[in-house]
Formats: structure tokens, sequence, C-alpha cells
């Protein structure tokens, strides 16, 4: 059984790091794509891993700001996967979609998009408050068509209401129109398996 790790990097977004574990990058000079934003040709590799890793039969997508601190990391996410067709990881930090926005409020690269109005769209559509806010920075996938047409539903949410995905993600999951077995895991920085390494000073942060 084929795996492979893979990440994007586009528009120098992170500085290059040294991994333990071999890790397939796609970036602006390896694989162009035509979107202006940096950001959406990152995240279209994210939803693609069928494009991304062809013969893969599990892709294990890491952010690129991922740090790898266990060599055996495939392993691990991989026993974590189980029988399961995607495994997703507890948000690290907070619990709920609000708690999402006030803090993606604090970063300037979400000032274009209305996320208030996408989070009152999903309460209104019946989503629960908490229970499905994952950290979307890692996922681990079989090539499944559940797979496929979750991460198609995903990328529709972010191109109609933009690219913070880690609002629109619950939502797909929350409702799981494609019948996907999923299961949602310890954080991997809670678990030693990942540490986390600061873009590019591309972040910028408001002071509260």
């Amino acid at each position: 059984m084929t795996i492979e790790v893979y990440s994007a990097n586009y528009g120098n977004f992170d500085p290059p790091r040294q991994q333990i574990i071999p890790i397939r990058m796609f970036s602006d000079a390896t694989n162009p794509l035509p979107y202006r934003d940096p950001r959406r040709s990152a995240k279209w590799w994210k939803v693609k891993p069928e494009l991304a890793c062809p013969d893969a039969a599990i892709t294990i997508w890491l952010d690129a700001s991922a740090i790898v601190l266990v060599p055996n990391l495939v392993e691990v996410m991989v026993d974590a996967l189980g029988d399961h067709e995607a495994l997703f990881f507890r948000h690290p930090y907070w619990t709920s979609l609000t708690e999402e926005v006030a803090v993606s409020r604090k970063a300037e690269k979400y000032d274009e998009w209305p996320l208030e109005e996408q989070v009152k769209t999903y309460r209104e559509a019946g989503m629960p408050e908490e229970g499905f806010l994952v950290h979307t920075a890692f996922i681990v996938r079989r090539n499944t068509p559940a797979v496929r047409q979750t991460d198609a539903r995903w990328w529709e949410e972010m191109r109609q209401w933009g690219l913070q995905d880690q609002i629109s993600l619950p939502y797909v999951l929350a409702f799981n129109e494609a019948g996907l077995d999923f299961i949602i895991h310890e954080h991997p920085y809670a678990m030693g398996w990942i540490g986390y390494g600061h873009h590019q000073g591309r972040d910028v942060w408001r002071e509260d």
C-alpha cells in the first residue's frame, strides 16, 4: 500500500524547512497554478489529494508550517486512521466556530471575507455550535469516492465564502452529505508528533 505525505507552499508563505521524513512539496516553482492568491493555490492541493498523489492509497496532508518531530509520523498517523476513510484532528486551542471567527478577526488576512455571515448561515442550516471544529493543517485520507466528494464540497464552500477553511470544513463534516467514514483524533501537537513553525511574517495579527 502506497502512502504519501505532501504539502504546498505558494508565494513563499513559509520558509523552506528541513524535515526528518520525505514530503512532496508543491510550490510556484514546481507546480504553478493560475490563482492570484497563493493561499488559494495551496488550498487547491489540500483538497485534491487524488491529483497530488495519484498513486497513493493514503495521503497525509501537512501544512507548510509543520515541523515533523517523530520519524515514524506516517506509521502513527496511519495507525490512528485505522479502517476509517479520513482522519481529522481536533483543534488544539478552541472548540467552536464562534471562537474561530473571533481569533480570525485578529488576522488581517481574513478581513476580506464575511466570516460572521458565513457562521450565521451555517447555524441557520442547523449546524451545532461545537463538536466538529478541526484543525485543517493536518489530514489523513484514503483515496475513496466519499473523500473526493467531501473535498469537493469543502472547495465549494471556500469558493463561496472565502479561504478560512477551518470554518467551512466543520460545516461539511457536520452534514456529511458524502457519508464519509471519518474520525476526529487528539491533535498532533498534544501527541508530540508535530511542532509549529512560524510563517515568514505574513500573518499580521492585531493587538487586543
